[in-house]
């Protein structure tokens, strides 16, 4: 089947598209004519286009050379709600309440004469009157609610004042009960919504794949069944004036379409979000990923871009080669990859890693042959088995399996201490590879305590040997993800670690380290370069998320290194 998408009026499927953006589909000249003044702000010209195909779908493929850290795309959020599950006690409905825009905790009162904080026209919570004219709040749950409101105080006229007496107590009985189920259940209640509300966007909305065949599983269908009877019962209590019902078959379809193409956004330590970007999801998975991508939050808006996302190339991307970012943990080796995407995403991938038994040469998979005489590196085959270089023994998939289930169980209960990671390092070496990806992590986390205490903190042995596996950590990453646009979380610490072996060396990481530093201006200034590299790599982090507070610290140390070489010029 050759490129098709659907005519942005009419809504009939069609193979011919604006000839600038390449993104939106017409049926005819007729109607890109009649869309031009909405599609005119969108229509730019992209460095990629949309293509199709039976394997993958709609997906992206460069149309042109793309340098590196180039922006591709940005993206509005067609719909965006809490990850389903948001805590709340339904006992106590102000313990762990979201205000439903911002997305911020909201406190509870500290007096009965202080009211709950919630929206106006709505009764949902809400932390502020700018919060309640916010975009998708006000257009989808509040609009909801408010039409059902208007509706019930219109008939309340005609009611005797027992009977609304006894409504008033049915009511405030179901009121808890639907707010819990839309504030658990939010980002599903939206798209039901968008049914009625912003048709344009759910046939947009359900265009997108949803992997139904792949849904039919029990835990998938009791999901669907659940929420389907809560938002019945939502329904029936609020009686709104026109949306009386859904069917669950639909619901069914949108909760797979949001786990295909949901993606996951942290905006605090506790509290994610999950969002649908219609261009966005186009872009297909690859283990070596060529992009990158990032959210920018706009705090005061009141439209659909409260949080967009951007993509850029974390690396040259010639004319031709498909458009990729990374759906799984990318410090994971190939088989850990391939089940997470198979048991999330329903596919198994293929990438340029994956068919690699050394993953591009990271050996993020190679294990050491059983074997006693032998004591070689043995590969993954086709998925199927590892096959040592040296005696070429075979090991079954279950056996690695085995031992890998084992050593990670022996790392989650390691204590921070450099002497236990130094030991599961050398327990390490008999079973696996020097670089295999449990390697990695122990190692990642072994530099983050050398040299942090009395006896380590001036020991050139230690300092050493830290600069020596922070090289040898960078050079993996640098393997699995050039441009870090994935793992620059374990780079910025990489280089943080760094620059602090660096000063150390020369006696910088103490009390009086102003005088001692003083007197080695090119330790600091190589310190500084790597603090840089530090920083760089939480550029496009917007959130306050406990793993960015390093780049404040790093952001700190530079201004007093940088003190000084004031200092040390004058």
């Amino acid at each position: 089947m050759g490129d098709s998408g659907i005519c942005q009026v009419c809504q009939k499927v069609s193979t011919f598209r604006c000839g600038f953006c390449r993104i939106t589909y017409y049926c005819g000249k007729e109607h890109q004519k009649k869309d031009w003044k909405k599609h005119k702000p969108l229509c730019t010209k992209r460095k990629f286009e949309v293509h199709k195909n039976e394997t993958l779908g709609r997906h992206l493929i460069a149309s042109e050379e793309i340098k590196s850290d180039q922006i591709l795309l940005k993206d509005k959020p067609l719909i965006l709600g809490p990850k389903l599950g948001v805590s709340i006690e339904p006992e106590n409905p102000t313990t762990s309440l979201y205000c439903l825009s911002c997305f911020k905790e909201l406190i509870e009162p500290d007096s009965d004469e202080i009211p709950e904080p919630e929206c106006m026209n709505c009764g949902l919570p809400i932390c502020s009157d700018f919060c309640s004219n916010q975009y998708y709040h006000k257009n989808y749950e509040c609009r909801f609610f408010h039409e059902a409101k208007t509706k019930k105080n219109e008939s309340e006229e005609l009611k005797e004042d027992l009977e609304r007496e006894e409504e008033k107590k049915e009511e405030e009985s179901m009121k808890l009960y639907n707010k819990v189920t839309v504030i658990q259940s939010l980002l599903y209640f939206r798209c039901i919504l968008m049914k009625y509300y912003f048709k344009e966007d759910f046939i947009t909305l359900i265009s997108l794949e949803s992997n139904i065949e792949n849904r039919e599983d029990f835990p998938n269908l009791e999901k669907t069944a659940r929420i389907y009877e809560d938002f019945k019962k939502i329904l029936k209590q609020v009686n709104h004036p026109y949306i009386t019902e859904f069917k669950k078959p639909e619901l069914h379809e949108i909760m797979g379409i949001i786990g295909t193409n949901g993606i996951e956004i942290q905006i605090s330590e506790n509290f994610n979000l999950i969002g649908i970007y219609p261009l966005f999801s186009l872009i297909e998975h690859s283990c070596y990923p060529n992009t990158k991508y990032y959210f920018i939050p706009k705090i005061r808006s009141t439209d659909k871009d409260i949080i967009e996302v951007y993509v850029r190339s974390s690396m040259k991307i010639e004319n031709g080669i498909h458009i990729s970012i990374c759906y799984t943990n990318l410090l994971w080796n190939t088989e850990k990859r391939r089940e997470d995407l198979k048991r999330r995403k329903y596919f198994l991938c293929n990438c340029i890693r994956c068919i690699d038994p050394t993953e591009l040469g990271s050996n993020f998979s190679t294990i050491r042959c059983p074997q006693t005489d032998c004591m070689g590196y043995a590969l993954p085959i086709n998925f199927i088995h590892w096959e040592c270089e040296k005696c070429k023994k075979i090991i079954e998939n279950w056996q690695v399996e085995k031992v890998d289930k084992k050593l990670g169980e022996m790392i989650s209960k390691l204590k921070p201490d450099i002497i236990n990671y130094r030991e599961m390092i050398e327990a390490m070496e008999v079973l696996v590879h020097p670089n295999y990806y449990l390697n990695f992590l122990v190692n990642h986390s072994l530099i983050q305590i050398f040299g942090k205490d009395i006896k380590t903190k001036n020991s050139k042995e230690i300092l050493d040997e830290k600069i020596k596996i922070c090289n040898q950590l960078l050079v993996i990453l640098k393997i699995i993800n050039p441009g870090f646009g994935v793992v620059h979380i374990y780079a910025g610490v990489i280089y943080y670690e760094m620059q602090s072996a660096i000063l150390g060396l020369v006696g910088g990481e103490g009390e009086d380290d102003f005088k001692i530093l003083r007197n080695h201006p090119e330790s600091v200034k190589l310190g500084k370069i790597y603090l840089q590299k530090c920083i760089d790599c939480f550029f496009h982090e917007f959130y306050d998320l406990p793993e960015n507070k390093l780049k404040i610290l790093a952001e700190k140390k530079m201004e007093y290194l940088n003190m000084i070489i004031k200092h040390i010029r004058k």
